[in-house]
């Protein structure tokens, strides 16, 4: 019940917290990261068909001066692990929240939300 809350919370941080909407030009040495990082391609793909897909987003955001994705979710009824924080490669080097390897939301700088599920049901 402990980790309910705690992923509420952060969730909540998520629909709450001011982010810039925008297409990104440019992110981990190509343009269009969206459609020309493979991994990062497939994994909207794959949110984009998912019947739960307008309870998602992705950011892009600065972590210890490399840029990072976080996918996001608001979904009220779903039960979420805490949102893993990839680096341009695919690689998850961590996880949005507390323990080995939490890193915290407010590390995240210069978040820019780069893709949201059709009808966005979690505000912008």
């Amino acid at each position: 019940m402990k980790s309910f809350l705690v992923l509420s919370a952060i969730s909540l941080i998520f629909m709450t917290s001011c982010h810039e909407r925008m297409e990104p030009n440019y992110a981990c040495s190509v343009s269009d990261p969206l459609e020309n990082i493979g991994w990062l391609s497939v994994r909207v793909q794959e949110l984009e068909e998912s019947p739960l897909s307008s309870y998602y987003s992705v950011i892009m955001a600065r972590y210890k001066s490399k840029t990072v994705f976080v996918t996001q979710s608001c979904c009220p009824f779903c039960a979420s692990a805490y949102p893993s924080v990839i680096n341009c490669e695919g690689e998850t080097i961590g996880k949005i929240g507390p323990g080995e390897g939490g890193i915290d939301f407010s590390r995240l700088k210069n978040i820019v939300v780069i893709w949201e599920g059709e009808d966005f049901a979690c505000g912008s």
